[in-house]
């Protein structure tokens, strides 16, 4: 069964047309196809599918909406007060059934979003009235959908859809519905890690790792949800990080009976309940768990396809990736290539040269901040990107990876051996105006500095 049938498209739209018809013995409406449609022609079908007297959908921020599809005889001064009601629902708003003289108004909220499908008396069975209900919900999911796959496209496979981009567009969305700081972290070996920080929350939490134990690690690890704390959510894992007086409530995201994220909402205290707070967030949670599988699948796919197996390191088509990235502001690219490696090869083995270069790659990965890259581009050949760097802090990140390696004192297998590197050091704007040549110049000042008797830092001419 495909992981997306939610998924709006061409296809989907047309093959919906069916649905409009009007049958003998009720409506065919979108109960069972919930977020397949786009609201414009979703009203008319509504309308059409229900003999309804008018169907609105209004949301506010939202420029395609408000949207209504009206019966010819509906005088324009009933449509324009209904209309006016609907707007001004909100927070704390709920939907129902409101009964005229001739009519029934049936309304139902997801958010700061609210339907409604206006029905004759005669016409307005029990049955009609839930099915009605049914419908309108199906349409405000399709609605909360529409905001999220605009932002982010369709494709959970694109290269631009990871799955940070759909924790941003899930955080962005609660924190729309809620007004609250919203945080949502995945489950990793070590704890959680914070993939989705909304705009309004602390942006220094994004990608950090949190603890077990922390209220959010723990939930994001299948422990307890649907609960509120006063505690930081993360476990003070941001030391300085000022807390306001505000109430977390926890909620989880399953796949299939497990757990593959849960979200942190910073709210004040407004005298709802956990449940109903749940309630309101569910439909934004459900549509995004499998949007969120498929993006993990996919960045793990794409992790496999650029990170060195023996190292955890990117390869050189990682490495090209980042610095196909570089924007306006220059960089240093690092190379370094451990020395007289054959004859650690010949002497201990390759076993023993493997676990030397993973040794070296940690040391890397500790001294690199995280916004460089290291990447393992050859046998024992080695590459450091640092963008928006200067050339002379390009030579204190070897100098200090040489001091690293140099008295690290590593030993294979109890047998010691002196572990060194080389490196040289290129620029963009200082060795050279083109990142192209980054790779050429700092190769060359690697091979100057092995001629001059290796373990050292050479910087490329011009520097």
């Amino acid at each position: 069964m495909s992981l997306w049938p939610w998924l709006v498209g061409t296809a989907g739209g047309f093959a919906a047309g069916w649905m409009v018809r009007r049958r003998s013995g009720g409506a065919v409406g979108l109960s069972g196809r919930k977020g397949t449609v786009l609201p414009g022609p979703a009203v008319r079908w509504l309308r059409e599918a229900h003999g309804a007297l008018g169907v609105w959908a209004v949301g506010h921020q939202e420029a395609v909406l408000p949207e209504a599809a009206l019966d010819p005889e509906l005088s324009h001064e009933v449509a324009e007060r209904i209309q006016a009601k609907l707007k001004l629902f909100g927070p704390g708003s709920s939907g129902g059934t409101e009964r005229g003289e001739s009519t029934v108004l049936v309304t139902e909220l997801l958010g700061e979003r609210v339907a409604a499908m206006l029905l004759e008396s005669s016409w307005a069975t029990p049955e009609r009235i839930d099915r009605a209900r049914e419908d309108l919900q199906a349409l405000l999911e399709a609605m909360t959908y529409r905001r999220l796959a605009d932002e982010m496209g369709h494709d959970p496979l694109h290269p631009g859809v990871t799955a940070g981009t759909v924790a941003l567009a899930l955080t962005s969305e609660l924190e729309h519905q809620f007004g609250a700081d919203v945080l949502l972290a995945v489950p990793v070996a070590s704890g959680a890690v914070i993939l989705g920080v909304s705009p309004r929350a602390d942006r220094r939490l994004l990608n950090i790792s949190i603890d077990h134990a922390s209220p959010l690690g723990s939930a994001a690890n299948g422990g307890a949800v649907d609960l509120r704390t006063h505690a930081d959510p993360t476990g003070h894992a941001a030391p300085d990080r000022r807390l306001r007086d505000e109430q977390w409530v926890l909620l989880g995201l399953d796949y299939r009976g497990e757990r593959i994220a849960a979200v942190a909402l910073g709210l004040r205290s407004d005298g709802s309940s956990v449940a109903a707070i749940r309630d309101a967030a569910q439909p934004a949670l459900r549509l995004s768990v499998p949007r969120l599988v498929a993006a993990l699948a996919a960045d793990e796919i794409r992790s496999i396809s650029i990170t060195d197996p023996l190292t955890g390191l990117h390869n050189r088509r990682g490495l090209d990736g980042e610095l196909g990235r570089m924007g306006g502001a220059g960089g240093v690219l690092v190379a370094c290539d451990l020395d007289r490696f054959k004859k650690l090869n010949d002497t201990l083995g390759h076993a023993a040269g493997d676990k030397a270069l993973v040794h070296f790659a940690g040391i890397l990965k500790e001294l690199v901040r995280g916004s460089d890259c290291a990447a393992r581009v050859g046998g024992e050949e080695f590459h450091i990107w640092a963008p928006g760097a200067t050339i002379s802090r390009g030579a204190e990140i070897a100098e200090r990876i040489r001091v690293a390696l140099e008295h690290g004192g590593w030993k294979y297998e109890n047998t010691p051996w002196p572990l060194t590197a080389s490196f040289g050091v290129a620029g963009v704007p200082e060795t050279t105006a083109s990142i192209h040549n980054l790779a050429v110049q700092a190769d060359a000042a690697l091979y100057v500095a092995k001629e001059r008797g290796r373990n050292r830092v050479e910087i490329a001419p011009g520097g």
